[in-house]
């Protein structure tokens, strides 16, 4: 074999082997493409679920939500009745004592009344009765003197 021969079959060789290299190449692209789009396919059915896990989840949140603010509204509204009947029962407990305080007022009012005019009574009587005794003392003759 000659040097001429032994480079061509080295050249063939290589020219076999750079054909196989493209091949192999072509189809690891072919593959990765393969897997790309398989990966792509996977990234979006993945995503499909979180987005519809995640409008579950928003839905549940959302009746949970609904029902605790019901549920909140109620007890509110429970404890404003509670509330208003129990300010309302203190207001007609106030009333009628006040109204009984009143009565006693009145009375003692009217005692009092009473008293003062008994007192003035008795000082005007006193009053007239000295005034009396004093100008009898004072005018009279047969009063005797000591």
């Amino acid at each position: 074999m000659t040097q001429e021969e032994f480079m061509n079959l080295v050249l063939n060789k290589l020219t076999e082997m750079d054909k196989k290299i493209d091949v192999g190449f072509a189809e690891m692209d072919k593959k990765i493409d393969v897997g790309f789009a398989e990966l792509r396919g996977e990234i979006k059915a993945l995503d499909t679920k979180f987005t519809l896990e995640i409008k579950n989840l928003d839905l549940k949140f959302s009746a949970g939500l609904e029902n605790l603010d019901q549920k909140f509204s109620a007890g509110l509204e429970n404890l404003d009745q509670k509330f208003s009947a129990g300010l309302e029962n203190l207001d007609q407990k106030f009333t009628g004592e006040i109204k009984n305080l009143e009565t006693k007022i009145d009375g003692f009012n009217a005692r009092l009344g009473f008293q003062e005019f008994v007192s003035r009574s008795l000082l005007v009587g006193v009053l007239v009765t000295v005034s009396a005794a004093g100008i009898k003392i004072a005018f009279s003759p047969n009063f005797p003197m000591t």
